[in-house]
């Protein structure tokens, strides 16, 4: 708490009065003491005379200073003692501000926060959060739209500047999103356009991905003259983007005339719950399979630990976790599709600092965002989340084509796969 005290008294003709007093920071206090006193009424010589206390956290409060000045001198003190006052205010008002914007705290609520992609898209947040002079916390992360319903309510409850949520279930967090902006809480999400009483929602291309890796991997097939055979592990169909995955793997296969012999729903979400799936279709088909098509790299990794003998598929991810870089260098894995997690958290801090620190207006409510497909070609020009997330990046533009807005990030790590 910042408390100021100035005093002026001119009730003699000539002279002035100046006190400064109760001035603190934080734990830590300045005491700020000076009387001074010139009188011109008097004149017992020219340069006239200066009478003066001057403390500054004095135990006793005030200390006697005596002797004469020439007039002079007198005006340097003064003028010294104001620059200093001027000066220490105007740190103070600056500390003001900045913890004002720090006051602006983003409360993130992800799917599921073990996921490593996931991750990235947290830290993004927080690093460009940081940069801009706010903070911001990761609440809840189990993968459980029960468990979403009941971080949105912690979230409300912390009384949150703003709210970052990737809902598993748009249409259930409704009424939580609902009684967020009843309590004056912007909410800002991640594929749930549409869903109403949002700020703000974040999305990628995700199902015309989707259709590009499973054509991707039947012209692999078709050049090695291998029949098309697929079997498609798929994301748990509730979550909007993981069956937009799920239907963009089918709607590429089918357009490349492969033939899908299997569609099983990984209800784990991760390798552990991909691996008896694979083994199943291991044990049933044999090397009739010739590709495994997945809807993250965890279940790739799944599919990948079952790979022997007469089967030999071609398995491809999404995501581009670490794992899938590594797999994709040793030659294992023969595709993925890198989100852009990392940029997408970076936007959804700044788009905050836009709407509720800048107070902007106009502001675009719709983004769209671009995955980059991985391949074994171009793998080693891929820069992973671990190291675009060692600073925050720099939002430098938005377009909007029509109804959704693009951003420009630099660094510009994707302008490298092109290469």
């Amino acid at each position: 708490m910042i408390r100021r005290q100035m005093v002026i008294d001119e009730r003699r003709k000539g002279r002035y009065i100046g006190k400064e007093r109760g001035l603190s920071i934080g734990r830590s206090a300045w005491y700020v003491r000076a009387s001074m006193k010139v009188d011109m009424s008097r004149r017992p010589r020219a340069a006239g005379t200066l009478q003066g206390r001057y403390d500054i956290g004095h135990p006793r409060g005030w200390a006697p200073v005596s002797g004469r000045r020439d007039c002079m001198k007198g005006r340097t003190a003064a003028i010294g003692l104001a620059a200093f006052v001027v000066t220490l205010v105007a740190a103070i008002a600056a500390s003001a501000g900045t913890q004002a914007d720090a006051k602006i705290v983003i409360g993130n609520i992800p799917p599921v926060i073990a996921n490593p992609t996931i991750k990235a898209m947290d830290q993004g947040i927080k690093n460009q959060a940081k940069k801009l002079g706010m903070s911001a916390e990761t609440i809840g992360g189990e993968f459980d739209p029960q468990a979403q319903i009941v971080a949105m309510d912690a979230a409300i409850q912390k009384k949150v500047s703003a709210i970052s949520i990737w809902p598993l279930d748009p249409k259930g967090i409704a009424p939580s999103i609902a009684k967020a902006k009843a309590a004056g809480i912007p909410v800002f999400t991640l594929w749930s356009r549409g869903i109403p009483n949002i700020t703000a929602n974040f999305q990628y291309d995700d199902y015309e991905t989707a259709v590009t890796i499973a054509k991707l991997a039947a012209a692999e097939l078709k050049k090695q003259g291998k029949p098309c055979n697929v079997g498609i592990i798929q994301g748990i169909p509730v979550v909007t983007i993981l069956k937009t995955r799920n239907d963009g793997l089918a709607a590429g296969a089918n357009a490349a005339g492969c033939k899908i012999l299997e569609q099983t729903v990984n209800t784990k979400d991760n390798s552990d719950g991909a691996q008896p799936i694979a083994s199943a279709w291991k044990a049933k088909h044999g090397g009739d399979m010739t590709a495994v098509l997945t809807y993250n790299d965890p279940s790739a990794m799944g599919a990948l630990a079952t790979v022997g003998g007469d089967f030999q598929p071609l398995v491809t991810g999404f995501n581009g976790d670490s794992i899938a870089v590594d797999a994709l260098k040793a030659k294992r894995l023969f595709a993925s599709a890198a989100a852009p997690n990392v940029e997408i958290g970076n936007t959804i801090a700044w788009v905050v600092h836009q709407m509720l620190v800048l107070k902007k207006k106009n502001v675009p409510n719709d983004y769209q965002f671009k995955y980059e497909i991985l391949t074994q070609q171009n793998i080693t020009k891929y820069v992973p989340f671990e190291t675009r997330n060692k600073s925050a990046e720099t939002i430098a533009g938005v377009t909007k084509k029509g109804k959704l807005a693009y951003v420009t990030i630099k660094p510009d790590y994707a302008a490298a796969l092109k290469k």
